[in-house]
């Protein structure tokens, strides 16, 4: 009981100043009515615009909505009361016409918003409609295509009087509809709003039969106006923002409930997935991340939700590029399609190499809102491959390309130099006395012989140049873009260079020569399988020459 008088207490104490005023001015007791009223309106929209996200109830949008615009109807209503002398020409009919239009939009929505719940509506389409209608009715009254309400010294026309009897009818309809969705509501709130419409109706009637504006009636209609709109405030605002913790409607309870169901069950759903799945919000702070994507960062749930994904995974290098990425991605200038191989940053600090998807995710208005990350671990896969590819092209004790991807390479540069009608020469060479070092000292020390002269060669010639081991103690040398055959000659003698210094093979040092022969294209044939027969005729006649040199192949003056 006590809380009760203290809850309506404000109340009390409102209807007292007011009705005080009356008997001072009549016209300050109706401004400060009807100026209440719009505050009290003005502000349940301000609520209901910043709460829509989380209370997701379409009876209040719409009742929102429609109460600011009440209220600005409301307001012309102020301005334009006998005495306030705001709209020169304009008799009581005006402020008379303008009150039956903002209750004729209020009492149809409070019919027609239990029947939206439930339903999706954005809040710009709500809002658009009802300025629409606003904007309409106040053409239609002042433009005098709105029926005539009063006339000075008769009092209320039928047509007014009608409506008034109309709207009751609709409140009594929307008390009624209110009823049957009560299970929507908390009983309270419930209370509140039915005593609102109730209050209203009281009011409506008192408007039904007074001949001046200033008459007992109208006061009487107005204290009515009052505690209608303060069982809306208590309804809505007071447990809006006083008791947030208490639910408006039972239906954003069960909301609440069935999003942390949901949200439950759609994690473990992620948990399940073998893959990485993300989501970042729009400054790339990471909202959630599934089982599997923080085995692969090392980070626990606590560590990585909330963590900013560019600084905390992504290595310094990548990081501008990635972050622009993904604000290109959030503003939709951007849109990824297919997998994407990058870097990551675990805990421990090892790379690991992940195929990632990106999709962008849209607020309920369309607009970027974050991003969603999918990626699989690729790290091994891709080490196998290279793995399979180096056995595959590369010569495994060297390092060196082999025949199979020497013959590619040749293939291209054959094929380059005939259409820019240009040269390119093979080096056919080969370890001179060979077999006394694998007789003498091992295979193992020969085979370390093999890889320090793959190490030298490699160091020692153009980047463009191919050196490929053939197989046994055979190199050869691809000189593709060759300018003169003279060049031939100069690297030549670059390579029997290199030959001249010892070769450091763990405790013991080998000094060992080199025979080469050389085969120039198309000077000595315009196919590998020719190139390659005469670039070896050419190296056994260096060694039969002596040894320790170059023989250019006979068909070119060597």
């Amino acid at each position: 009981m006590i809380a009760r008088i203290k809850n309506n207490l404000p109340l009390l104490l409102l209807l007292f100043a007011t009705y005080a005023a009356s008997h001072y001015s009549f016209l300050l007791f109706h401004t400060l009515a009807e100026l209440f009223s719009i505050v009290i309106a003005g502000v349940t929209f301000v609520v209901i615009l910043n709460t829509r996200r989380f209370v997701m109830s379409t009876y209040l949008l719409v009742v929102g909505v429609a109460l600011f615009f009440v209220a600005a109807i409301d307001l012309v209503h102020t301005l334009a009361y006998k005495g306030m002398g705001l709209f020169p020409g304009y008799d009581a009919n005006l402020p008379t016409q303008l009150w039956i239009a903002a209750r004729a939009v209020e009492s149809a929505t409070l019919v027609v918003a239990p029947f939206l719940m439930g339903r999706s509506l954005k809040m710009g389409k709500v809002f658009a409609f009802y300025l629409f209608l606003t904007a309409a009715l106040l053409a239609a009254v002042f433009s005098g295509h709105f029926p005539d309400c009063f006339v000075e010294g008769k009092g209320l026309t039928p047509f007014k009087i009608i409506s008034e009897y109309v709207i009751c009818l609709l409140l009594l309809l929307a008390a009624f509809l209110l009823y049957r969705r009560r299970d929507a509501f908390a009983p309270h709130v419930l209370r509140l709003l039915t005593g609102a419409i109730v209050a209203t109706i009281v009011a409506e009637l008192a408007f039904t039969f007074y001949i001046s504006v200033y008459g007992l009636s109208n006061l009487i209609g107005h204290l009515f106006k009052i505690i209608a709109f303060f069982l809306i405030y208590r309804a809505i605002i007071v447990t809006g923002l006083q008791e947030p913790l208490e639910l408006i409607f039972r239906e954003l309870k069960e909301n609440e409930d069935r999003y942390r169901r949901e949200r439950n069950r759609a994690q473990q759903y992620l948990d399940i997935a073998g893959a990485l799945i993300a989501a970042l919000d729009a400054g790339g702070r990471v909202l959630l991340m599934n089982r599997r994507g923080r085995e692969i960062v090392g980070y626990t749930e606590e560590e990585i939700v909330g963590a900013s994904w560019i600084d905390l995974v992504i290595p310094p290098e990548e990081r501008p590029a990635r972050r622009k990425t993904l604000e290109e991605i959030v503003a939709g200038t951007i849109s990824p399609e297919g997998s994407m191989e990058r870097s990551i940053l675990t805990k421990s600090g090892a790379r690991r190499l992940v195929a990632f998807q990106y999709a962008r995710i849209r607020d309920e208005e369309g607009n970027g809102a974050g991003v969603l990350i999918s990626g699989r671990d690729v790290t091994e896969q891709r080490a196998a491959e290279e793995a399979i590819h180096r056995l595959a092209f590369y010569d495994a004790l060297t390092g060196l390309p082999n025949r199979r991807l020497l013959a590619d390479r040749m293939e291209k540069a054959l094929a380059r130099a005939a259409r820019h009608r240009g040269k390119l020469a093979v080096m056919m060479m080969d370890l001179d006395k060979f077999k006394n070092v694998n007789d003498t000292l091992g295979h193992a020390v020969g085979d370390l012989l093999l890889k320090a002269v793959g190490d030298r060669l490699s160091a020692g010639m153009r980047r463009m140049d191919t050196i490929a081991r053939l197989g046994g103690d055979e190199f050869l040398i691809l000189l593709p873009e060759l300018e003169h055959v003279q060049d031939c000659r100069v690297i030549a003698a670059k390579i029997l260079s290199l030959f001249e210094s010892a070769f450091f093979l763990g405790d013991r040092s080998l000094v060992i020569s080199t025979s080469m022969g050389t085969a120039v294209y198309p000077d000595d044939g315009e196919d590998m399988d020719t190139l390659l027969k005469n670039a070896d005729i050419a190296m056994y006649r260096a060694k039969e020459q002596g040894r320790n040199r170059m023989v250019m192949f006979s068909g070119s003056g060597g």
